[in-house]
């Protein structure tokens, strides 16, 4: 007796940034060796920057995310490659206004899993929406990550390992972005995000 076994269909949403790509893809080619059709999902003009080697195109297929237009933004700053510092907060803005524009992907795509990057707070809420469980990857290393859950957990305490740490300029950007990722969760309802 053969079993065949269901064919899972994994939509990856990562932030718009070329050094998040690799981490996705890399995923990607794992899952799709396990049966899985997986869908990469970004900006064009983050996703022309890589291609998918010949022997995973009919398990992985990229799909465009047309970030909204905002003053100021032009589409080839949909990236952060070559995106003027004072530009990302635009950046930032656009590509969260990007849910609505996420929803007409997963209806179109049905996938059974949404795989987003931690910088989507927004992500797993449209999930929700459509019925799919939602996972968060983190694309960054393993150091940097206690870094930071230290710094959220315990803000008053210094970190134990002293070779890693921040200067005070990217410590008070880091505070702020934390602080702004605070309000937004407020807004939006502690719970709901992740399922």
């Amino acid at each position: 007796m053969t079993t065949t076994r269901r064919t899972i269909s994994v939509l990856m949403l990562q932030w718009l940034a070329h050094g998040h790509i690799g981490p996705f893809l890399e995923l990607a080619k794992k899952l799709s060796k396990r049966n899985f059709n997986v869908f990469p999902c970004s900006s064009p003009v983050n996703l022309s920057s890589i291609a998918i080697p010949h022997k995973y195109c009919s398990t992985i297929e990229i799909v465009e995310l047309r970030v909204p237009s905002l003053p100021g933004l032009p589409c080839l700053y949909h990236i952060t490659r070559g995106l003027p510092p004072h530009l990302m907060p635009k950046l930032k803005t656009a590509f969260d206004m990007a849910g609505p524009i996420l929803c007409d992907i997963i209806a179109d795509h049905q996938p059974d899993l949404l795989i987003f990057d931690y910088l989507l707070p927004w992500a797993p809420e449209i999930a929700r929406l459509h019925g799919i469980p939602a996972v968060i990857l983190f694309s960054v290393a393993a150091g940097m990550s206690t870094f930071a859950f230290h710094l959220i957990k315990r803000p008053s305490d210094e970190y134990p390992f002293k070779v890693i740490h921040l200067q005070d300029h990217w410590m008070a950007k880091y505070r702020n972005q934390m602080k702004q990722f605070g309000q937004w969760h407020e807004r939006h309802g502690k719970g709901r995000a992740m399922h």
